[in-house]
């Protein structure tokens, strides 16, 4: 299992985030209206080696806003069988 934390700093009134989570194994979130700390969790079927893409964007809801939002996100993550380390 892998938990991914959402950090959403700075002045983000006015903002809305979306992300996108490729889990690497073929499932793929959609994570809509992101709020700081927000997780998620994902449980691999089999042990392997998986890549995790996440990009997203901000979408500004007023004229005055900045959304700044890091688009690309890359994580590797060693999975192993259970009781084996």
């Amino acid at each position: 299992v892998i938990t991914v934390t959402f950090s959403v700093s700075g002045d983000t009134a006015g903002c809305v985030f979306n992300a996108t989570v490729n889990w690497g194994d073929g499932v793929i979130t959609n994570v809509s209206h992101i709020v700081d700390g927000q997780t998620m969790t994902h449980t691999y079927d089999a042990s392997g080696t998986y890549t995790i893409h996440i990009t997203g964007s901000g979408t500004p809801t007023s004229p005055d806003a900045t959304c700044m939002y890091n688009p690309n996100t890359i994580i590797t993550v060693q999975t192993h069988v259970q009781g084996v380390r």
